[in-house]
Formats: C-alpha cells, structure tokens, sequence
C-alpha cells in the first residue's frame, strides 16, 4: 500500500513480522504486536482498514486487535433485525 497510512506504520519494516500473524491471542508474539501498535501513530487507520476488508483479509494484529477482537466489534455494530 505505498503512499497510505500503511507507511507510516510502526510495524512497517518489523524484525519480527510474524508477530502481527500469531494464531494465539495470548502468546508472547501476539503481545509485542500490541505493544509496537500502542506507539502506532496510525493504530486507528489500521483498524478501521481491517474492520472495512473484513476476517478473511485481516487476519492476525491490525490498530492493536486481535481477530477475536474484531469479531467482536463487528457484531457490536450490526444493527439488530
């Protein structure tokens, strides 16, 4: 995504990117992922872009989330029938 918010991101260049892919939400991978967002100057561009592409595009940590997270969000926002 060259020339969006996705350049700007602190994870962008990571030594460890895996860590934005772990299959546990609560491993050690998962929680340096998080903590490299929480200096994130575009965690909320991040997020809203997972939220917009949707689970089976955004996997892993996207705007300092897990997928469960998202999950979560998701359903919160859908209007009731």
């Amino acid at each position: 995504m060259p020339g969006t918010w996705a350049d700007d991101a602190a994870c962008a260049g990571s030594a460890v990117p895996d860590a934005w892919f772990a299959t546990d939400s609560k491993n050690a991978e998962t929680a340096y992922a998080k903590s490299v967002c929480a200096l994130c100057p575009v965690t909320a561009a991040c997020l809203q872009f997972a939220l917009e592409i949707g689970p089976s595009q955004a996997q892993g940590i996207w705007g300092k989330t897990t997928e469960e997270q998202r999950s979560y969000m998701r359903k919160k926002r859908r209007p009731a029938a």
